[in-house]
């Protein structure tokens, strides 16, 4: 029989190779203007609400320390956030998620490889910029950005008379987009290969003016 030592260190080996590494950063975001992501890929959680505190969290898990690499900074009220994955180890090994209350009219940029965002709240501007993407978008911007090879978007604008302007662009995509049935909304709708169940009514010149455009493109715009 082996030393009991000698099967304990077996087991602490063994123990490195299958338990995940798991890690969450707490940071005040009260003072943060603009919010920027960029990187292989994460998951991203938003939200503008008041009653709970201003926070950063971060959920890392991977198999393997080197993985991945989470890096932070902040500079100018800006705070970056990254996600690399090192060698040729799938994203998938690589779960890394953040979940950011902020103050509503905040900024928010996601430059990313891949993606999942789940946004709710109201902001200045909120731009997703990606390879592949999957965003599902509840509340309202002065300026909303979709963009993506390959985009799968739910974006539901709150509010009776939402204004902005809103951007959805993207190579092969399927979209849904709704507003409230009393809003009023200017829309271009332009995409080879595509096709658009038009629900809403064309207004020229309101405040809320929508633009969607690509290939391959399946757009639906509904009422709430």
């Amino acid at each position: 029989m082996k030393p009991l030592s000698s099967r304990l260190a077996r087991l602490a080996l063994l123990s490195c190779f299958s338990l995940p590494a798991l890690a969450a950063d707490d940071l005040d975001l009260s003072q943060v203007r603009k919010i920027v992501f960029v990187g292989d890929g994460s998951a991203i959680e938003l939200s503008t609400d008041a009653g709970r505190p201003y926070r950063l969290q971060q959920e890392r898990s991977w198999p393997f320390r080197d993985y991945c690499q989470v890096t932070q900074s902040l500079s100018q009220n800006v705070l970056t956030l990254g996600v690399k994955v090192n060698g040729s180890y799938p994203l998938s090994h690589c779960k890394v998620t953040f979940r950011a209350n902020l103050p509503a009219s905040r900024q928010v940029e996601i430059l990313q490889g891949a993606n999942s965002v789940d946004a709710q709240g109201l902001y200045d501007r909120f731009t997703l910029n990606s390879g592949a993407s999957q965003i599902k978008f509840r509340g309202g911007a002065n300026l909303l950005t979709l963009k993506g090879s390959a985009l799968k978007a739910d974006a539901r604008l709150t509010g009776a008379q939402p204004r902005g302007k809103v951007v959805v662009d993207g190579r092969l995509a399927s979209v849904y987009l709704a507003i409230e049935r009393r809003a009023a909304v200017d829309y271009l709708l332009q995409g080879a290969m595509s096709s658009f169940d038009r629900g809403w009514r064309n207004q020229p010149g309101a405040p809320l003016r929508v633009e969607v455009n690509g290939e391959y493109i399946q757009a639906t715009l509904a009422y709430l």
